[in-house]
């Protein structure tokens, strides 16, 4: 709960007060995810400290503030006051308001291919008033072609250019969208880049491998499921690996939360994961040690470094 403070206005003990309520009680670590979503959304907007986000449906909004809110699962660190940032598979713009919370003058590329998602993202930018977000109405791909995307309804966070979803019986429908490869967006440094794209990111990074060297650093959701070939996390990996980056993999939320237990007998089903990766390359390091100097001698430093110096000041007292 205390985690949630630097974001949403927390009254813990009406929580506690509406939590023994519920009928019938909750009995599930999803369960009381939901449950949360739905005290702190009880209509389709979300009210932030500084700001407000209008959400699409309950069940991706409490992923939404397990990842983004709760464990921060997109933090990095980057002397840089205006990181660029690419952030594949935007959805509404939760990712879009944690990176301009983190540095407020971030350089952001939203990358959403479903029109329902994308008017709803649009909505969010222009309410909250962000500027440098460009906002790109295709999906990411091996190649730039048009392609089907399928989409249900249900569950707005889970449209794929795969048929996984179709496959294992959900009822979906399909549209075409345009696509683009991630290597165009690598000409430049790019600070962060958040590949959440249900799916098709062991293809994308194959085709974009050549311009990694461009990443300092790199999060993606990897998708596991029907019509996926095996070895595609072996791929990611080795590619990663040989590219420069140090690696760290863990269970993705959705998934830690309904396979905790007795994690044996959940093996051959679909799940999902999440990859950090950050480059060994010294480069980096050289721009991070200018910027370090050059913030040392600046008036004040980058909005993430002085809420850093703060928690850490309170820390210390």
């Amino acid at each position: 709960m205390e985690a949630l403070r630097d974001f949403v206005e927390i009254d813990g003990a009406a929580i506690q007060r509406a939590f023994r309520r519920v009928e019938p009680p909750v009995n599930s670590l999803y369960g009381c995810w939901q449950f949360l979503a739905d005290f702190l959304c009880p209509r389709q907007e979300i009210l932030l400290r500084d700001g407000g986000l209008r959400v699409r449906d309950r069940q991706s909004l409490a992923i939404l503030i397990q990842e983004i809110f709760v464990h921060q699962d997109y933090h990095f660190e980057s002397p840089v006051p205006a990181p660029r940032i690419l952030d594949c598979g935007s959805h509404v713009g939760f990712a879009v308001y944690y990176f301009k919370w983190l540095y407020p003058q971030a350089r952001i590329t939203a990358f959403e291919p479903l029109p329902e998602n994308r008017d709803v993202l649009r909505e969010n930018v222009t309410r909250n008033g962000w500027e440098d977000v460009e906002i790109r109405g295709c999906a990411l791909s091996h190649d730039e072609q048009s392609a089907e995307f399928h989409v249900t309804h249900e569950y707005s966070m889970a449209a794929s250019l795969t048929r996984r979803r179709m496959l294992a019986g959900q009822s979906t429908e399909s549209i075409t969208v345009p696509c683009e490869k991630l290597s165009r967006h690598l000409q430049e440094p790019v600070h962060f880049l958040k590949l959440d794209i249900e799916g098709v990111e062991d293809r994308v990074l194959r085709e974009a491998a050549d311009g990694l060297g461009q990443v300092q650093h790199l999060f993606c959701e990897y998708h596991d499921g029907p019509s996926l070939s095996r070895g595609r996390l072996a791929e990611i990996l080795r590619l990663l690996e040989g590219r420069g980056f140090d690696v760290h993999v863990a269970k993705s939320r959705s998934w830690e939360a309904t396979s905790s237990f007795r994690p044996m007998s959940h093996v051959q089903k679909p799940y999902s994961l999440g990859i950090w990766a950050r480059s060994r390359d010294p480069k980096w390091q050289t721009e991070t040690q200018e910027k370090v100097d050059a913030v040392h001698s600046s008036a004040a430093p980058p909005p993430a470094m002085q809420r850093a110096a703060k928690a850490n000041f309170a820390a210390s007292t």
